[in-house]
């Protein structure tokens, strides 16, 4: 299963939920972004 992992702000892509769903055998698509630096 192919799963999409939002971070919070200031948060790590590979954060906890990240590492649970791939040790449950999961697909994690975690995008790392930077809001901080978003286009007005």
């Amino acid at each position: 299963m192919k799963i999409l992992n939002i971070h919070g702000y200031h948060g790590s892509p590979k954060n906890s939920a990240y590492q649970a769903l791939e040790a449950l055998g999961c697909e994690v698509i975690a995008p790392a972004l930077d809001y901080d630096n978003v286009p007005p």
